[in-house]
């Protein structure tokens, strides 16, 4: 068995003791020899484990992962299985960082030259409120016209606001915490009876983006991305406590983005 699937598999065993994960519309994203630049929002850490491990499979595409994943001992190691293209940490901005983060959108735009897919995550970071914000970002933009054809697909999810895994509760768990939480509680569940966290997912490819500039572009995925309200998923540790769910804020107004940027 080759490396990637045995590690999709993994990431599906793993997965299904805490998740039931429902994906709408992948059936309709057709192949060709179109390159697609996939794009997701960003609620929790446990995401990109989702997208990969539904789109790897039939798309196969590069990934542009933080160089801080590919680095750790375990992860990256299984990482390094799906080719991705590390791309710095950029909450500590250098020059060296900011040169690191213009090759690596070159080497995503000739991959989409190449005829590849492509997976990035438009905001670059984990969500503060549920929501994803990058209308003064400019990687997606830039990657998505390196070819005439180059088609855009969108994973918006539901369901993952409230976990862990995000900052709903404040900085994100890290991600060792969360797996030794599970360790320990899903054989005191007895394993079958771990309470799951309920993920809906919408793929839908975007249309008429050419010609359009960056804010236009930028404005019209956000909006696609935002377009449904984030209600925090309060999932418990014990089978004998409920599932619980709190109010939903609303996302930031284009407006007010716009006006804070100016």
């Amino acid at each position: 068995m080759n490396l990637d699937r045995f590690v999709i598999r993994l990431i599906k065993f793993i997965l299904w003791f805490r998740y039931r994960i429902s994906i709408n519309g992948l059936d309709e994203i057709k192949e060709s020899d179109e390159p697609i630049l996939f794009i997701a929002n960003h609620p929790s850490l446990s995401d990109p484990l989702i997208v990969i491990k539904t789109l790897w499979p039939r798309f196969k595409p590069r990934t542009l992962v933080r160089d801080l994943q590919i680095q750790r001992p375990i992860i990256g190691h299984f990482v390094q299985s799906f080719n991705p293209i590390s791309v710095p940490d950029m909450r500590k901005i250098n020059r060296e960082k900011a040169r690191w983060a213009q090759e690596s959108v070159m080497l995503a735009s000739e991959a989409i030259k190449n005829g590849d897919n492509v997976l990035l995550w438009p905001a670059g970071k984990l969500s503060r409120d549920g929501y994803d914000y990058f209308l003064n970002k400019s990687t997606t933009y830039k990657i998505f016209n390196a070819h005439p054809h180059t088609r855009l697909v969108a994973l918006r999810s539901q369901g993952l606001w409230g976990s862990r895994t995000g900052w709903y509760g404040g900085p994100d768990t890290p991600i060792w915490k969360v797996a030794l939480l599970g360790v320990i509680f899903i054989p005191l569940n007895l394993f079958f009876f771990m309470p799951k966290r309920r993920i809906v997912y919408d793929v839908k490819e975007i249309h008429n983006l050419k010609g359009l500039d960056k804010t236009k572009f930028n404005i019209k995925l956000q909006t696609y991305l935002n377009q449904l309200p984030q209600i925090p998923q309060i999932t418990p540790l014990m089978c004998w406590h409920k599932v619980t769910f709190k109010s939903a804020k609303k996302p930031r107004s284009i407006d007010e983005i716009l006006e804070k940027e100016n």
